[in-house]
């Protein structure tokens, strides 16, 4: 029979067992961890997170130039801040590869929603 170390404990114990019988150690949990992490990609792609982020940030740093908005400026911007809250939206909730892009394009497409009524308001 095949053995291996136990990550807690160092003693042998056989390949692919679920509990170590030295230490008590529940070793279930970390080898799919370990695979969910190492072994397989995760799921989904970033064709819905980095356009999210991008639009997001363009909108988001929009919101510092000084100079006279006009109304197609504004349209433009609110586009780009929705377009890039949906992405973000539908990145986080439907897939985990990208998920922080998503939810930093969540966030800031928010700000710069919020920064456009300031804007608007004036």
């Amino acid at each position: 029979m095949e053995t291996t170390q136990c990550p807690f404990c160092k003693e042998n114990i056989v390949h692919g067992a679920i509990k170590c019988k030295h230490c008590g150690s529940n070793l279930a949990d970390l080898k799919s961890n370990f695979v969910q992490e190492v072994g397989q990609p995760a799921d989904g792609t970033l064709w819905l997170p980095v356009p999210s982020l991008i639009l997001s940030l363009l909108a988001f740093l929009t919101l510092f130039d000084d100079s006279e908005w006009d109304t197609d400026t504004i349209l433009g911007v609110a586009m780009f801040a929705v377009v890039g809250l949906v992405l973000g939206v539908v990145g986080a909730n439907q897939q985990s590869l990208g998920k922080g892009m998503s939810i930093a394009g969540v966030v800031l497409s928010s700000l710069a929603l919020i920064g456009l009524v300031g804007v608007i308001v004036e």
